[in-house]
């Protein structure tokens, strides 16, 4: 399955991080968003999206641990080409 890239943007507003402030009966103060004209609304966050970056990461661990295998057996071939050859030109010494 192809990994599919979000392009993540930001939500913009007129007014970011300022609400409006009611005191409740109780003496508790609640707190909603008034952040003005929406200029941007942004990537949503959800699963889906999420869901896109966490494929991302997976193909690139499978990539790297495809090429720490390649990379590990070649250098067991390079040890053993070297192996051969030491011991043929050990043989070839008086």
């Amino acid at each position: 399955m192809a990994y599919k890239r979000t392009n993540w943007k930001d939500r913009v507003v007129e007014r970011p991080r300022t609400y409006n402030q009611v005191t409740n009966q109780d003496g508790t103060v609640t707190q909603t968003p008034a952040p003005g004209q929406v200029v941007e609304h942004g990537t949503p966050q959800n699963a889906t999206n999420f869901n896109n970056l966490e494929t991302g990461v997976q193909h690139t661990n499978i990539a790297q641990e495809f090429y720490y295998v390649i990379s590990q057996a070649q250098i067991r071939d390079v040890e053993t080409r070297l192996a051969v050859a030491e011991a043929q030109l050990a043989a070839l010494a008086p």
